[in-house]
């Protein structure tokens, strides 16, 4: 240990009456600590011990002083032992600090390397620390090997086509124009047909006087008639804000603040609040099969730069909030899956309205890859029709609904592979997919509290049976870069538990709250730096640079 390093602790010590080895022992404690999602650690010398919950705001004085008082200060070594063994970290060890003649310091410890290079670096980083000297959260754990770690990992770059989504049906349109965009049961949906009723509701739209960036909610039941109002309301160079046809649109409208809603039909156009200007899509194609409109010139007004979705979401305690995605964050997002899952082969399932996080991602993959997105709701209704005709080649589905799922695929042509995203997936139902598709690749993405853009993602492998859950192995996602991050936001090498957040194009570009909705959490880099999100989720690098989602949230 350098002699500057001593003689910053020296300083404290003698402000402050604690002795220097208790010191060091504990940042050792703090070290050790870090490697526990509850960051409890327990310190022992015979029959004396103390147990204790560190906080980021604890100074290391005071935590010293408690050692003290516990396990007195006769000379000998101490033993500390954390509840996590830190991914790969021992998750013990002993700690002996001996003073000699002036201000020498002698450590001697069965801590690993890494753990070990840690306690120096913290203790270095006492700086001119008086009275009570520095707090936890105030202590740089990373190691020169963790630095080196740190900078080969969480980021993964590719190019990524400049279009915008509603633009990527009207490429297909040009290259296949006869093949399935989508299908719902036996009705059938061509790109070309797509992009035709598309481009016909996107002029109706202009002219019912839908400005360029403005919210347009949709609420359509038609699984078909949905894929349509979805491109043509971006193709209008609007924000597509979806929601089910059930629910109360009031809250997405202060959210939001849309004047417009596009409906299925004039009946359920009537079904609005007040100050919410309903419109009818069956109305609007009419008009414009009839050629009382006519094709606006100015289509398509989309950039792949323009905000393309508004996905309203209830968070904790009910509280809705929304996540704005530009067009590139979305291409972005689903070239990340072309890469990891592959192009879907023929026909991709996704259950359930074209409104949540999970369904939309399905669609689109399908759609930016030319493939036809399987609308079927057979999955939430129990019922085996287009299963057991083996309808799909690929499905994106929520853990949940893929239990459901699998109860139904016996007997079927089994899918080449399945993505599930939208929450964690347990050992269990890897367990359940690999006993009856042994040959159907699994891939789980992960994204905080189910949001619409994954974060990282893993394939999964039969043999993978130490895993704890599926959220142990994932890598970022392309265009996405993670950090494991301390309480001040620094960075956190392998096997210290932090918050996992994350920057990058793949990302949703901001996050609008209403009254009595969730504030965003206070981001750790601001002005010309990157778009830092926060997660308020566990979590650590490993040592292989893959990361582990851990249970339970920050402070």
């Amino acid at each position: 240990m350098s002699c500057e390093a001593v003689d910053r602790i020296g300083r404290v010590a003698l402000s402050s009456g604690v002795p220097r080895r208790h010191l060091v022992q504990a940042v050792a404690l703090a070290v050790l600590a870090r490697q526990s999602p509850d960051r409890a650690a327990t310190v022992r010398r015979g029959s004396a011990s103390l147990s204790l919950a560190l906080h980021a705001d604890d100074t290391v004085t005071g935590v010293a002083r408690r050692i003290a008082d516990a396990v007195g200060c006769a000379p000998g070594p101490i033993a500390i032992s954390a509840a996590g063994s830190g991914s790969g970290l021992p998750s013990g060890g002993t700690v002996h600090v001996i003073e000699g003649p002036g201000d020498s310091l002698a450590l001697t410890t069965d801590l690993c390397e890494r753990q070990i290079s840690r306690v120096i670096t913290a203790v270095e980083s006492f700086g001119q620390a008086g009275g009570e000297g520095p707090r936890m959260r105030e202590l740089c754990l990373r190691s020169p090997a963790d630095i080196r770690d740190l900078q080969g990992w969480g980021r993964r770059l590719a190019s990524v086509p400049a279009i915008s989504l509603d633009e990527l049906v009207a490429r297909w349109a040009r290259q296949r124009p006869n093949r399935p965009a989508a299908v719902a049961g036996a009705r059938t949906l061509t790109y070309a047909e797509a992009d035709r009723q598309a481009t016909l509701l996107a002029s109706a739209l202009i002219r019912n006087d839908v400005q360029h960036g403005e919210p347009v909610i949709v609420r359509t039941g038609d699984r078909l008639g949905t894929v349509i109002a979805h491109v043509a309301v971006l193709r209008a160079g609007a924000v597509c804000v979806p929601l089910p046809v059930d629910r109360d649109p009031c809250e997405a409208v202060q959210l939001t603040r849309a004047r417009l809603a596009l409906c299925d039909t004039p009946s359920a156009a009537h079904r609005v609040p007040p100050g919410l200007r309903a419109l009818s899509m069956d109305d609007l194609l009419e008009d414009g099969r009839t050629g009382a409109g006519g094709i606006d010139r100015s289509l398509p007004r989309s950039g792949f730069t323009d905000c393309a979705y508004a996905m309203v979401r209830l968070g904790e305690h009910g509280r809705i909030h929304g996540d704005l995605i530009d067009h590139h964050a979305w291409v972005s997002a689903t070239t990340a899956r072309i890469s990891r899952a592959g192009t879907p082969a023929e026909r991709v399932l996704v259950d359930g309205p074209l409104c949540t996080p999970t369904a939309l991602a399905g669609m689109w993959w399908a759609l930016q890859s030319g493939g036809t997105v399987c609308l079927a709701d057979t999955v939430a209704h129990g019922t085996a029709d287009r299963l057991a005709q083996g309808g799909f080649t690929e499905a994106l589905l929520d853990p949940e609904a893929y239990v459901r799922a699998l109860r139904l695929l016996d007997g079927a042509r089994p899918p080449q592979c399945v993505v599930l995203t939208g929450g964690p997936c347990p050992p269990e139902l890897v367990a359940r997919h690999f006993g009856r598709l042994p040959a159907t690749r699994l891939f789980v993405e992960y994204a905080p509290d189910g949001g619409p853009l994954p974060w990282a993602a893993a394939e999964v492998k039969p043999g993978d049976g130490e895993w704890p859950d599926a959220r142990t192995g994932l890598l970022p996602t392309t265009n996405t870069q993670l950090h494991v991050v301390d309480e001040e936001g620094h960075p956190l090498g392998p096997g210290l538990v932090g918050e996992v957040c994350a920057d990058g194009m793949a990302l949703p570009c901001d996050r609008i709250a209403g009254p009595a909705g969730p504030a965003p959490l206070p981001r750790f880099q601001e002005g010309d730096g990157p778009a830092v999100h926060r997660s308020g989720r566990l979590a650590r690098w490993r040592f292989d640079g893959t990361l582990e989602i851990l249970e339970g949230r920050t402070e």
